[in-house]
């Protein structure tokens, strides 16, 4: 145990060490590359903290694993470390302001309905209805199916427009007093993804929706007035508060419910297995017992599906399939690295390292721009979600996640063709 220990604090010390690094080089400053390496440094703090308290046996892991962790890793965040959002002066339509307006508009029935449906399912959930909902999601027993005929239609257009109401909602914040019902009901639409999380009694959604606005935020905020950054500073603050209270909520109704399943465990231990379990189980359990890839069915069955080749069209169907065949747990987390390790394999996953980080660096701004148009936003936001989610898992790997990317890469190629061409 004590040797294993040694590698996951040798492991958490270079995330640690980088961040201290980049805090030190922005004056104290928090920018997109600290906040990122605050999370893989505070993920893997909280890895040490589970092993040090687990009642469970702990099997051997393997040094060579956590280093092919933190350079696979590191590859993919190079282009944020690079990157200094503090150099952008101006995020321009690119003649797409209209449009803008126009889809912001077009949302707001949507946003509003489904904001005001979740809300009212919200509230009449309690502490024992948060288990059975979250040890039903498989059978479909989860908001949606607690929606209206209305309700359900809405929430679709919603989850489709998920990757760009932040977008869209920081972009009209440039303009002072314009614009103020739509930017109203694109912050409402953002609460929305919050509530519906904890009504399904999901934590990592609505982590996933706060780290999200966060990102963006952060990519926005240079091109902010001062009074603005204040607003959103005291509406960061209520937000934090309230996804805080309903973490914590479904926290403590979920380890009452397998407190007897986890005999020994402590609140604390269990939450830090939540939070730190991905390079644990990488090093401890994929590195060396995965028996055979899963060949893209993990994280790019859509990719598959698109191609013609056979795949799985929900989560519950690949993890059936495969955990048996791969002689490894899928129901837990691995890194998103590790969900590409899981599909090819240590070659085939630091291909997709090298892939990423030549996608993010081509669109992240050199030291000579201080203009970013919003299609690359658009696509840096995407990716960026990569890895502020990562420390848990690939957050596009469920098929129905990928399917909400295609509006915003399409807009992104709208927006991109409208910028490039006057003609159009």
């Amino acid at each position: 145990m004590e040797l294993n220990v040694i590698y996951i604090f040798f492991y958490s010390a270079l995330f640690w060490a980088l961040a201290i690094f980049y805090l030190f080089k922005d004056k104290g400053k928090i920018k997109i590359r600290t906040f990122i390496l605050l999370i893989y440094a505070v993920s893997s703090s909280s890895t040490i903290y589970y092993m040090n308290n687990t009642p469970q046996l702990v099997e051997e892991i393997h040094p060579e694993a956590l280093i092919y962790l933190f350079i696979s890793l590191l590859t993919c965040i190079i282009p944020f470390l690079k990157f200094d959002e503090a150099q952008i002066v101006q995020i321009n339509s690119g003649k797409n302001h209209n449009l803008i307006v126009n889809i912001s508009t077009f949302l707001m029935p949507f946003l509003i309905l489904s904001l005001l449906e979740t809300t009212i399912i919200s509230i009449n959930i309690n502490s024992s209805s948060l288990v059975n909902i979250y040890d039903n999601l498989e059978t479909s027993l989860n908001v949606t199916d607690k929606l209206s005929w209305f309700g359900g239609k809405a929430m679709i257009i919603a989850d489709y427009s998920q990757p760009i109401i932040p977008i869209l909602f920081f972009y009209l914040l440039q303009f002072k007093k314009k614009y103020t019902f739509l930017k109203v009901g694109l912050l409402m639409g953002m609460l929305t993804f919050v509530l519906k999380g904890y009504a399904n009694a999901q934590r990592v959604a609505i982590i996933s929706a706060f780290l999200y606005f966060f990102l963006v935020y952060m990519l926005f905020k240079p091109a902010l007035s001062d009074v603005i950054k204040r607003k959103i500073n005291g509406v960061g603050t209520f937000l934090l508060a309230l996804i805080s209270l309903l973490i914590v909520y479904t926290t403590v109704a979920r380890f009452a419910d397998v407190e007897n399943s986890y005999d020994g465990f402590d609140i604390w231990t269990w939450v830090s297995l939540y939070t730190g379990e991905a390079p644990l189980r990488f090093s401890e359990t994929m590195w060396d017992d995965m028996k055979v890839t899963s060949n893209g069915d993990t994280s790019f069955a859509l990719v598959k599906s698109t191609l013609g080749l056979e795949t799985f069209d929900t989560l519950y169907d690949r993890r059936e399939y495969w955990e048996g065949r791969q002689g490894i747990p899928i129901n837990v987390f691995y890194t998103f690295v590790g969900d590409w390790y899981c599909d090819f394999g240590p070659y085939g996953a630091y291909i997709i390292c090298i892939l990423f980080f030549l996608s993010l660096n081509s669109l992240l701004p050199s030291k000579k721009m201080d203009t970013v148009y919003l299609d690359q936003i658009i696509i840096i936001a995407i990716l960026g979600k990569v890895l502020i989610m990562g420390f848990t898992f690939y957050t596009y790997c469920n098929p129905e996640g990928q399917l909400t990317l295609i509006p915003a890469i399409i807009l992104s190629i709208i927006f991109y063709i409208k910028r490039k061409f006057i003609w159009i």
